[in-house]
Order: C-alpha cells, then sequence, then structure tokens
C-alpha cells in the first residue's frame, strides 16, 4: 500500500468516527441538554438527532416523563350538625 491510500483510509476512519459521536438517538420520554463550548445551546427532543462532536456536548439527559404522586391521607376530625 502506498502512502496515499494508508492517508485516504485514515480520513475515511476518522470521519466515520466523527459521524458516530454527531449522531444521538434521543429516547422517547427523554431530552438531552446539549452545550456549545460549555454555554446552552438546544434541547434535543426524541428522535434521530445530529450534533457538531468537536463544538457541541451533551450536558444533562432529562426525563420528561410524567410521575403520579400518591394521595397523602388527611385525618380531619369534622363536627357536623346532624
Amino acid at each position: 500500500m502506498d502512502m496515499l491510500t494508508v492517508v485516504l483510509l485514515a480520513l475515511i476512519f476518522i470521519g466515520a468516527i466523527f459521524i458516530f459521536m454527531g449522531v444521538h438517538i434521543v429516547p422517547q420520554s427523554n431530552e438531552y441538554v446539549v452545550e456549545r463550548l460549555g454555554k446552552y445551546d438546544r434541547t434535543l427532543k426524541a428522535g434521530f438527532n445530529f450534533i457538531i462532536p468537536l463544538l457541541n456536548s451533551v450536558a444533562h439527559k432529562v426525563e420528561v416523563l410524567e410521575r403520579q404522586i400518591n394521595d397523602q391521607p388527611e385525618k380531619i376530625s369534622v363536627i357536623t350538625k346532624d
């Protein structure tokens, strides 16, 4: 293999790594907070998303699933006129 082939294979390999680093699949009922150079940029919704790997990073993974809170039974004594 000559030098040109080695360089081309290395560039293809590095390009594939950047593509895999830039693709984010966000699960349903989750959102990802993206920061660009440490500052808020956007929020990724559920689905297939792209980011620029060297500039952007996923800072937080937020679960937006609604949760049901159990009712707290209140012990109230009431005097009624019957």
